[in-house]
């Protein structure tokens, strides 16, 4: 994750116009409806241990990635190391950082990967659409974008960082992909813990946190392409 204000990263990563439709409501939440139908609960979104994982699935031999907000570089690192011929290009506008841009109009080509890891909850709501919405010009054709935010249900994943601006559920940031022109194609509940402590949460643990309404797993990850959304589908219909 990048450091720094979120109006400072977003004034540095954001190039084009208007964010698309994020000031109606009633669209949002049809959207977000939309995405509780594949996931009535964030209990029915699937666990992975790491965003990592998640990444793997969909990361080719030897893909062109762009991670944004990529802070030191760790995932980079991980990347490299199950990945030797993945192209990595790095993006952030925190000064302690080298990244290879500090802004998306220095970006040239297209990737067939973009990560936005635990970036979107730093800045405005409308200032998210935007961002999301301009990804789409550095995807290459058939590409994927991966997004992460901290996990709402979690009691301390959204609140226990000052620099937090949005909270993010993971009905919202479905829906927020969707009104971008994306169509998601995972999304998953980051938990990474001991063998034992897994097990016990996702067995016996699970059904009291269902009861409660407060969850385990820290994030939330989407995976979506671009093209055509789920909601434009819906209005053509």
């Amino acid at each position: 994750m990048a450091t720094g204000s979120g109006e400072d990263r977003s004034r540095a990563t954001v190039r084009r116009g208007a964010p698309p439709s994020s000031s109606s409501w009633s669209e949002q939440y049809a959207r977000r409806r939309a995405v509780e139908a594949r996931y009535p609960s964030v209990f029915h979104v699937p666990l992975a241990r790491k965003p990592s994982e998640v990444l793997f699935r969909y990361l080719g031999e030897r893909d062109r990635l762009l991670d944004v907000g990529a802070g030191p570089g760790r995932t980079g690192e991980r990347v490299r190391t199950r990945r030797p011929h993945v192209e990595i290009r790095t993006l952030d506008v925190d000064p302690s950082t080298s990244p290879d841009y500090r802004s998306l109009d220095e970006v040239d080509g297209r990737f067939e990967c973009v990560l936005l890891l635990e970036v979107v909850e730093h800045l405005s709501a409308e200032t998210a659409f935007t961002l999301l919405g301009d990804l789409q010009h550095v995807l290459a054709p058939g590409g994927r974008l991966l997004v992460s935010t901290p996990n709402v249900f979690h009691p301390s994943a959204y609140f226990r960082d000052m620099t937090h601006r949005t909270p993010i559920a993971y009905d919202e940031l479905g829906g927020m992909l969707d009104g971008c022109g994306y169509r998601v194609v995972e999304m998953a509940r980051i938990y990474n813990a001991p063998w034992v402590a897994r097990t016990f949460r996702r067995t016996l643990g699970q059904p009291l946190h269902r009861w409660l309404g407060i969850d385990f797993a820290r994030s939330i990850v989407a995976v979506a392409e671009a093209g055509e959304s789920e909601a434009a589908g819906r209005s053509e219909a």
